[in-house]
C-alpha cells in the first residue's frame, strides 16, 4: 500500500552525537531536548517549499492542552482512507494507532507508533521511535493553525499536508 510521505528522516547519528556532547558539557536533559528540536525545526524549514510561515497566527494555549486522546480521519489521494487515535501523555510521550483502509479493495492495515512529542507556540513536533514494536526513527515538525482544547489543526512544514484532530474521551476506541 502506498502511504503519503508525511515525515522526514533526521540525521540520527549527528543528533545523538550533539546530545552526547551537550550532556558531556553539563547541559541539563531538557536543554538538550530543546536544542535538538531547534535543529530539527531549522533543518525542516530549510527544505519546506509549500508552507508560508509569515501568515501563521499562533494559538496561545499551553502544552497541557494537548495531553489526552485525539481522533482524526482523512481521505488520501483517492487511494485510501486514514483514521488515527493518538494518546499524548504529560511526560512528552505518545502512542498512536493508525488505520489505513484501501478504497479499491477495502483492505485494512493497522500500525501502532510510539515516540515523543512537543509543543511550543506555533510548533508541534513528533519524534517517532517505533512502528509495531520495531525501531523506526523519524521526526516531523508541524505548524499549528488552530488549537482550542477540543480541535487541533496543524500542517507539515515539509509536505504542506494538513491534519485535523478532535479531542475524545479516554474510553474512545477506533
Amino acid at each position: 500500500m502506498k502511504k503519503a510521505a508525511s515525515r522526514f528522516e533526521t540525521p540520527n547519528k549527528k543528533l545523538k552525537a550533539l546530545a552526547l556532547l551537550a550532556g558531556a558539557l553539563g547541559y541539563k536533559e531538557s536543554v538538550v531536548k530543546i536544542f535538538i528540536l531547534i535543529i530539527l525545526f531549522f533543518t525542516s524549514i530549510s527544505s519546506a517549499k509549500e508552507v508560508n510561515l509569515d501568515k501563521v497566527e499562533c494559538p496561545n494555549l499551553s502544552y497541557e492542552s494537548l495531553v489526552g486522546k485525539w481522533y482524526g480521519e482523512q481521505k488520501i489521494e483517492d487511494e485510501y482512507y486514514q483514521r488515527w487515535l493518538m494518546s499524548r501523555f504529560e511526560n512528552g510521550t505518545y502512542e498512536v494507532t493508525v488505520e489505513y483502509s484501501e478504497l479499491s479493495n477495502s483492505q485494512v492495515t493497522i500500525e501502532k507508533h510510539k515516540g515523543f512529542w512537543s509543543y511550543s507556540q506555533c510548533l508541534y513536533t513528533t519524534h517517532m521511535l517505533e512502528i509495531n514494536g520495531e525501531h523506526n526513527e523519524s521526526s516531523t515538525v508541524y505548524v499549528v493553525s488552530e488549537l482550542d482544547g477540543f480541535v487541533f489543526k496543524y500542517m507539515s512544514v515539509i509536505t504542506g499536508r494538513s491534519y485535523s484532530l478532535t479531542k475524545v474521551d479516554n474510553e474512545f476506541k477506533l
